[in-house]
């Protein structure tokens, strides 16, 4: 019983992701030209599929299910005959698999959220951009300074050096 809810619970959040993991299988079944597809090979081990996570899942939430384009993300140390057939060499690996086609394109491109929604955008017609949630955070000027600080709220403000790297 419980591995039966435990297995459903993978698979509900695996259709509901915003990057899809699929196994070699299931991914033989997504690439069908339906959709624009970016394919990420990774290593569950590797420092820069670990860095690249986050911005995935970035771009991932910009697209919507009428859009056309799916982010998909493969372990490759599970898959090693796709990671063979697709020439996977190093990790991450990321392959863009235009709509129509079983022919993928390297993607070169940055590893930023940004770079890869631009990317997806210029391929699939789309105008996505990274959501990003409602900030109360001011920028300060010498404009807005004393209006801003020596109002009546408490304001908590950061003084920094935009080269200094701490």
């Amino acid at each position: 019983m419980k591995l039966t809810i435990l297995l459903s619970l993978l698979f509900i959040s695996n259709i509901l992701a915003d990057v899809l993991f699929l196994s070699e299988n299931e991914f033989a079944k997504e690439l069908d030209g339906s959709h624009h597809l970016l394919v990420e090979f990774f290593a569950p081990w590797c420092g820069h599929c670990k860095s690249l996570a986050p911005e995935y899942k970035l771009a991932g939430e910009a697209f919507k299910s009428g859009d056309g384009v799916k982010l998909i993300a493969i372990d490759a140390t599970e898959a090693p005959k796709l990671s063979a057939d697709y020439k996977v060499t190093g990790y991450p690996t990321i392959k863009y698999f235009p709509k129509g086609s079983n022919n993928p394109e390297d993607y070169n491109g940055g590893r930023t959220a940004d770079d890869i929604i631009k990317f997806l955008n210029g391929k699939a017609g789309t105008s996505r951009k990274i959501k990003t949630a409602p900030s109360d955070v001011i920028t300060l000027t010498s404009d807005n300074f004393d209006s801003v600080v020596l109002g009546s709220k408490h304001v908590l403000v950061e003084f920094y050096a935009p080269w200094c790297g701490h």
